[in-house]
């Protein structure tokens, strides 16, 4: 995206850092219709740095066709890296898989006006799209004006970029398209405690959203920082920060902000995926000066147990780590204890925080753990610069990656209760919060979307290709004190016979069929009929739509929701009972 005014470019540098976790790994860097292209080979825990074109700015509200691809034989980790003088912006770039059809806009507007426009940009997948935006702000677009309120259709081509600027509030600006797009959000240049700073960060889809966070506060900061929570549904949230907890509904696209200030961090869990991003709004000091940054902050179920740190140079620079206390003292740096760190405390949860400031010059570390998953975040400064990420975690081998064997095109999950009875709360074990055990958590949720890309309870992702229908969640248990449900998808093509997307939803329970489907928005069938919405029954359901949502909800607390496009989604009440708790079978995707 565009970053800081063109006048003040040089010196200037778009670089990518790329590392990989494998012993070798050839990777190829490609701009998209240009004579651009690279390959390298890249050894375990190097730092690759890729100067990019400066063509691959795009300028304005504009259409580009110069977006960057990036392919790999292993996994690799990459963090995008644009200076200018006296701006730095910094994110880390999601792989293909993790993209999807339906994100949420948010642009830090600042404290003080300027002439920097707030900015969001559109990338096309693999395949040509169409994408439907909701705007929150007006824009100005091919010679026209597009007020707040509209919806602005664009078609893309594959991996063309559209961008759009606007003076005012972009946050809450709904994308959703046919097929999965990468979105990236930010500030040509933001103005809040210090000067004025790019901002940019890639978004996760609704699809990846998380439940539970941790926003920790930069150390040095004497302002109030800047947390961001978007929900894409009514959503009830539980924050925290010191010793009180409070609570807060969202209703769906509502855009909240909470003040984040050292040395409390916040602790926010939520009953439906949540976005949360981090805006840092600079200091000016005696002691430091130093611009904005914006991160993305990684739910907690995506933490991991090893990263590798690619500092910028000329800067001063820090990580926060997030652990268990339990875990703080046996993570390493390049496999050496690491001392010096006074963690704190998360109310509310069996986490501490805490920063490592890193020494100037060196270039790159690796942080592990051998166990237990933590949370990094990446941040540093000088006079009118800042930056911050959150980097990937490695791909990991460790005990909770259990492999087994399965059917080509198929996915399944044991199903029944493995807790021992002295468990308080006796579910089936998962990983949550990056722990494989026995939990006690309010709701777990199961998402499929896009082509499609599901996500299952534990946060598992994978992809499934298929126009059958196919089972995504059931009772699989015979315990008399669990009311039988059955939830079912059907896909279809659109467009290409190499992708499919959620049709029609279904759910079966009290004897009844209860159906939605992409053919008839805003509309369902109970056994197969069509009823007027809202619609309930004897007082053990009730079905009704929020925002582009549809829901059904039972009075066992389980919902089930459809935006008649391409979006499922399960959310189930984990509750302990005497036999055991819900155990489900998620999805078994064989075909009739």
């Amino acid at each position: 995206m565009e970053n800081y005014d063109p006048k003040h470019a040089p010196p200037s540098g778009f670089q990518l850092f790329i590392t990989s976790d494998d012993e070798s790994t050839r990777v190829n860097v490609r701009m998209n219709k240009s004579p651009y292209r690279k390959s390298y080979s890249l050894t375990k825990g190097e730092m690759l740095a890729v100067d990019i074109p400066e063509s691959a700015e795009v300028k304005g509200s504009n259409t580009s066709h110069h977006s960057i691809l990036i392919q790999a034989e292993n996994d690799i980790s990459v963090v995008l890296v644009y200076r200018k003088m006296y701006s730095v912006g910094t994110m880390t770039v999601y792989p293909t898989q993790e993209l999807g059809t339906e994100y949420y806009v948010v642009t830090p507007s600042g404290s003080e006006s300027t002439k920097y426009l707030k900015e969001f940009a559109v990338i096309g997948g693999k395949v040509p799209t169409t994408v439907d935006i909701y705007l929150k702000a007006a824009v100005s677009f091919n010679g026209r004006s597009h007020p707040a309120g509209r919806i602005l259709r664009v078609s893309l081509e594959a991996l063309e970029v559209i961008q759009l600027q606007s003076l005012g509030d972009l946050s809450g600006t709904m994308i959703r398209s046919v097929n999965p797009v990468a979105v990236l959000s930010g500030h040509i240049c933001v103005l809040e405690n210090s000067y004025c700073d790019h901002v940019v960060e890639q978004l996760l889809p609704v699809s990846g959203w998380g439940t539970s966070f941790i926003v920790p506060p930069i150390f040095f900061q004497t302002n109030s920082d800047i947390a961001y929570v978007v929900a894409a549904q009514n959503t009830h949230i539980e924050y925290q920060q010191g010793t009180r907890k409070r609570f807060l509904d969202l209703v769906a696209g509502e855009v909240r902000t909470f003040d984040v200030r050292f040395p409390h961090a916040l602790y926010i869990s939520a009953d439906a995926g949540i976005q949360v991003l981090f805006f840092f709004t600079g200091i000016n000091s005696r002691k430091k000066v130093f611009d904005p940054f914006l991160i993305n902050i990684p739910a907690m179920t995506s933490y991991g147990q090893s990263y590798h740190v690619d500092e910028i140079s000329n800067f001063e620079n820090s990580v926060v780590l997030i652990a268990k206390r339990s875990a703080t003292l046996s993570i390493t740096r390049d496999k050496l204890p690491i001392h010096g760190i006074q963690w704190r405390g998360v109310p509310g949860t069996l986490y501490s925080w805490g920063t490592y400031n890193l020494e100037a010059g060196a270039q790159s570390l690796s942080l592990e753990h051998p166990e237990t998953p933590f949370g990094v975040l990446v941040f540093g400064g000088r006079e009118y610069e800042g930056y911050g990420f959150a980097p990937p975690p490695l791909s990991s081998s460790g005990p909770e990656s259990t492999a087994m064997p399965c059917p080509e095109n198929s996915h399944y999950e044991i199903c029944g209760n493995g807790c021992p009875a002295t468990c308080s709360d006796r579910m089936a074990p998962l990983t949550f919060n990056g722990v494989r055990g026995c939990h006690t958590s309010s709701h777990f949720t199961c998402i499929g979307t896009g082509d499609p890309h599901y996500t299952s309870f534990d946060g598992k992702k994978f992809d499934f290709m298929g126009t059958c229908i196919y089972q995504m969640a059931a009772v699989c248990s015979k315990d008399p004190a669990l009311t039988p449900f059955l939830v079912t998808v059907q896909n279809n093509n659109r467009g290409s016979k190499a992708v499919s997307y959620t049709k029609v939803v279904t759910l079966e329970v009290y004897g009844m069929t209860i159906s939605l489907s992409q053919e008839y928005p805003r509309k369902i069938q109970v056994n197969g009929v069509f009823v007027d919405l809202p619609f309930s029954y004897e007082n053990k359901l009730k079905v009704y739509i929020s925002g582009v949502h549809g829901f059904i909800k039972t009075d066992f607390d389980l919902r089930v929701s459809f935006d008649w496009y391409s979006y499922a989604r399960v959310i189930m009440p984990m509750r302990s009972v005497d036999s055991a708790a819900m155990p489900i079978r998620i999805p078994e995707m064989t075909s009739p």
